[in-house]
């Protein structure tokens, strides 16, 4: 979900966090295998993606350190499982 680069814009950047709500509708559950990401901070940079579910309750998570330059596109394997459920938020901290 999202664009697949990013000529939509400027860019920019900022402390504001970013969230994406979603459902999961297979009763098996689902994987995320990875996330594409634009690091605005330098490689090395630490990160956390936390996914909770509709009451707030942590569900799955991975940590991990940036690996390019600033401004360029990094595909983090994260491979969460997410059962099945309603709600569910992912976010990221800190937005690097």
């Amino acid at each position: 979900v999202g664009a697949p680069n990013t000529a939509i814009g400027a860019g920019g950047s900022g402390t504001t966090s970013w969230e994406m709500i979603f459902d999961v509708l297979n009763p098996s559950g689902v994987t995320i295998k990875s996330v594409d990401m634009y690091p605005t901070t330098t490689a090395g940079s630490a990160f956390t993606v936390i996914v909770e579910n509709a009451s707030g309750t942590q569900v799955a998570s991975y940590s991990g350190v940036t690996t390019v330059p600033s401004g360029s596109m990094e595909t983090v394997p994260i491979n969460l499982t997410i059962p099945f459920g309603t709600g569910y938020n992912m976010y990221m901290i800190p937005n690097p």
